[in-house]
């Protein structure tokens, strides 16, 4: 029996630290749901492409418009005995909006590459930052 595999999608939302600055920081975002601190991600709408999935969840997760730049990388895990495929875009902020807290997600925070590896809560999300260094 062949298991169906849950397909998400999210971002690497970055921004140089500095205006001419080689360092970055990125997005992560709080899930008090699972205690957690991620990358903005989520499930995919039936009949939704990758990238407009990762789009939209940036944005509901965060209320950023955002623009893909490139792709990042997968994640693969396992949840509940079926396997999860995110696949992550870089993305930057092309319009800001305050964020709401809402019970998905509770809080946002922008931390260097060093500090996200201690905040993020999964290691492959850990693994996955590194390509902004």
């Amino acid at each position: 029996m062949t298991e169906s595999i849950i397909k998400a999608a999210g971002g690497l939302v970055y921004r140089r630290i500095l205006q001419n600055s080689p360092r970055y920081e990125i997005l992560i975002v709080h899930r008090p749901k699972y205690a957690d601190w991620s990358l903005p991600k989520g499930k995919l709408l039936a009949g939704e492409s990758w990238e407009d999935g990762a789009v939209r969840e940036v944005w509901e997760e965060t209320g950023f418009r955002v623009k893909i730049r490139s792709f990042a990388g997968p994640v693969l895990y396992h949840v509940a005995g079926r396997l999860k495929l995110v696949l992550f875009w870089k993305m930057t902020i092309i319009r800001r909006t305050k964020f709401r807290p809402t019970s998905e997600v509770d809080k946002i925070k922008w931390i260097n590459i060093k500090q996200a590896r201690s905040w993020l809560s999964y290691a492959q999300e850990k693994e996955l930052v590194s390509i902004l260094e």
